[in-house]
């Protein structure tokens, strides 16, 4: 039986609150690579009605990295901006830097949101296990 990827209760609380904040039309990729990074992205289509069109030609996507944290890049340029989030921010944090992202582009001011996830210690214990090879707890 394959074990469960560490962050996917993360992934589905931060979905869940882009969705309830009217940023639909996402799709939602959980994976792990290779050398047992673990990601989340949540992409638009270009055709999402929350997008600001003339900022994001081809869509927009917003992912996680357990080595790197929080980025949103252009698919039409490769453009990439990391976030100043917290690498666990909370679902409400992602959805504020998100819906600014999603209506003034990859320059939109943003403001520094650091409030963690309220399970982050959790995720950190699990993450850690991830990395060293272990099961998930």
């Amino acid at each position: 039986m394959a074990a469960t990827l560490p962050h996917v209760a993360y992934a589905e609380a931060v979905h869940a609150a882009l969705t309830a904040a009217g940023l639909t039309r996402s799709t939602l990729e959980v994976r792990s690579t290779y050398d047992r990074e673990l990601t989340l992205a949540c992409t638009w289509p270009a055709s999402a009605p929350v997008l600001n069109r003339a900022q994001w030609a081809r869509g927009m996507r917003l992912w996680w990295s357990s080595a790197r944290g929080w980025t949103v890049d252009d698919p039409a340029t490769g453009d990439a901006r990391i976030l100043l989030l917290d690498a666990l921010a909370s679902p409400d944090a992602i959805t504020e830097a998100a819906i600014l992202l999603a209506t003034q582009g990859l320059d939109a001011d943003l403001p520094r949101v650091g409030t963690r996830w309220s399970h982050a210690q959790a995720l950190d214990i699990a993450l850690s296990h991830w990395e060293d090879g272990a099961a998930p707890c």
